[in-house]
């Protein structure tokens, strides 16, 4: 993958991350998230009093749900550069499968279906707003409880990325630096807070609680800041490495395109 469709697949994640995020807060009014401990009653009239704007939230988020997958692609890109490098360092690359590069490409699709899907229930939920209570209360916990407990799956990329950071640095540029292993350990262990809100209605465990919500939200929002810095800086470091690269490979054709031209 080139590095400049690198660039447009980050820059692209950004972009449907922001109208995620403004399409969780402005229209589906759950950011932050409403208490766990309404009834169903209450439940009821939320969805009907805000049913066009948590529908076009829906909308949105349908259409931007998926953000993470293309910058998981990218990290594939990356930790397959380091990979491959590595084995060709080893110099024996028999057998030695990227399976961190398989990790982060097969998981960073499934990390999408956690983020997307509750905005579709919660459209659900305020699609028939007339319906009874309980059911729309049944679609509204369902919507918050996966949204909350999906983290769980996030761990797979993030594990993959900390491997990568862990390994020799043997490619220059690289935009795994060690420090970002342990950075991720921290940010993994903040996504395992999704379970306890399965357990409890109240609390810092609540679903809208202090660990059960703001500790892996903000963390993520922190996790989003600091590797952007760090991949953009090796994409740009890798894209000025390329192009010193290419007078000299160009010279080095001209070269033998003469030789070819006088023999």
């Amino acid at each position: 993958m080139s590095l400049r469709s690198q660039k447009i697949l980050a820059w692209w994640t950004l972009a449907f991350v922001t109208a995620y995020f403004v399409a969780l807060g402005f229209f589906l009014h759950q950011f932050p998230l409403v208490p766990a401990t309404w009834s169903s009653a209450e439940i009821a009239h939320f969805y009907q009093v805000h049913s066009m704007e948590i529908r076009i939230g829906a909308v949105i988020g349908a259409l931007t749900g998926g953000f993470i997958i293309p910058l998981m692609v990218v990290f594939a890109a990356q930790i397959y550069r380091i990979e491959s490098h590595q084995r060709d360092f080893d110099g024996d690359p028999r057998g030695k499968a990227p399976v961190w590069t398989w990790l982060t490409l097969a998981s960073g699709g499934v990390v999408a279906v956690p983020l997307a899907l509750p905005l579709i229930f919660w459209g659900a939920a305020a699609y028939t707003a007339t319906r009874s209570p309980d059911a729309t209360a049944v679609l509204h916990d369902l919507a918050m409880l996966l949204f909350i407990t999906g983290s769980q799956f996030y761990i797979f990329p993030w594990v993959a990325m900390t491997v990568a950071s862990f390994m020799p640095k043997t490619v220059p540029h690289n935009p795994f630096p060690r420090w970002f292993g342990y950075f991720n350990i921290f940010i993994t262990v903040t996504f395992e807070f999704g379970v306890p809100p399965l357990l409890t209605r109240t609390g810092v465990w609540a679903w809208n609680g202090l660990l059960g919500w703001w500790t892996p939200v903000t963390t993520l929002g922190i996790w989003f800041v600091v590797v952007y810095v760090l991949l953009f800086k090796a994409i740009n470091a890798q894209m000025a490495e390329e192009e010193r690269a290419a007078p000299a490979s160009r010279g080095v054709n001209s070269d033998v395109d003469k030789g070819v031209a006088a023999g």
